[in-house]
Formats: C-alpha cells, structure tokens, sequence
C-alpha cells in the first residue's frame, strides 16, 4: 500500500467565519489583521488528492499546498469588497478578544498554538509552495477565487416573504462610505504551539464549504492510496 501525504497550510475557507457579519453589513473581525499566510483554496487540495489517488510517481511524496501568494485579513477584506461590490471594513482584535471568541467553540488547547502561529508565524509558515501548480500543471488558485465562486455564502438575500432591502451599515460607515472607526489589536506573544490557520472567530454558516475548526486540523496529513 503506497501512500501521498498532502500537508496544506491556512484554509481560504476560512473566510466564512466573516459571512454573517458581512451579510449582516457589520465590520468583520480578526487578530493580527496585517500578518499573512499563503491560504489554500480547498478546491486545490481536492485536485491534488485526486492526482496522487489515479495518477502513478506520487507514491512515498509530501507535498506542501499553498496558495500562490501570502495574503493577510487586511488583504482579505477588501477582496470579498470588490466581489460583493460593496465595502467590507475590518476591525482588528487583541489577542485576548480573539482568544475569547474562539473558545466559544474551540477546545482550549488549540487556542493558544493558533494564535501562535497567527501572530507570529515560521518563515516556512508564510512560504509559499509550487507544489500546486507543479502536480495540477496550473497556477494555485488565489485567495479571490475562492471568494468568487462562494460569493451567494456572502451575499445578503431576504427570507421568503420579507422585505427585500438589505440591513443598515452598522459598522460606522454611511452609504457614501465614509470611514470605520477601527480597534488596533496590541498583544503579540512568541512561541508555538499548534499548526495554525486563519482564524475562525465564528462558527460556520450555512451553505459554506466545509473548514477547519482547529489548528491542528488545518494542515492535515492525508494519505492517498496508490
């Protein structure tokens, strides 16, 4: 029994922790607004286990899955902004904000090694693999894809009957988009624990693509039969 494992990094699934907010017209929120990470669009990871599962030379290989740049929250938001067509504002968390709203439905253990990992991440953390593009003989898929082809998850839509206008902006900003009032997250901490991701400061919603709910589990070993 021959084996592959694929080691992905940061999940670009991720960013369905923020669709209610952004459905809602709220600030989305997240530690450590300016570090980034190469996320991976989970639809490449499928790609690649399903090469090294039917095509032969994968066996006994390890494979790094990145995206093809690193990209941070800051970097994110306004991605998600120019796919909606309107203005997403971030607010940036504390450590201890964030640590708070993960445990709502993060084990205790894990919290602590993600926002390691977030906050200061390893060179090889941010580095950015070929693997990707080298297994599937096309470039990884940026962080935007996959905003753009799970954009209805964003997207505000009235229930079945109601009003058919969208929330007010409750995130300080007027229609003509005037600018957010913004908390700047100060702590920052060393050490390491768990393999970290993108944190996930909600839980996810309905109609998202499946993702990672802890550290540990965002950068799986999978093992593909040859």
């Amino acid at each position: 029994m021959g084996f592959t494992i694929l080691r992905p990094g940061g999940f670009a699934s991720n960013a369905f922790a923020w669709t209610e907010p952004v459905r809602a017209r709220r600030p989305v929120s997240a530690p450590f607004a300016d570090v980034a990470l190469p996320v991976v669009d989970p639809a490449d990871i499928a790609e690649v286990a399903a090469a090294a599962l039917r095509e032969d030379g994968h066996a006994g290989r390890t494979y790094e899955l990145t995206g093809p740049e690193a990209i941070s929250p800051r970097g994110q938001a306004p991605v998600i902004s120019e796919a909606l067509g309107e203005e997403v504002a971030l607010v940036e968390l504390s450590r201890e904000e964030a640590h708070a709203r993960m445990a709502r439905f993060m084990p205790e253990e894990v919290i602590d090694g993600t926002l390691d990992v977030l906050c200061v991440p390893l060179p090889a953390e941010q580095k950015t693999s070929s693997d990707v593009e080298r297994i599937l003989r096309r470039p990884a898929r940026p962080f935007g894809a996959s905003v753009t082809r799970n954009l209805p998850a964003f997207r505000w839509s009235p229930p079945w009957g109601a009003r058919k206008t969208p929330p007010p902006r409750t995130d300080g900003r007027t229609e003509a988009g005037s600018r957010p009032q913004t908390q700047a997250g100060s702590a920052r901490s060393a050490g390491r624990g768990h393999l970290g991701t993108t944190p996930l400061i909600t839980p996810p919603q309905a109609g998202a693509e499946p993702q990672p709910r802890s550290a540990a589990q965002a950068r799986p070993a999978l093992e593909a039969g040859q």
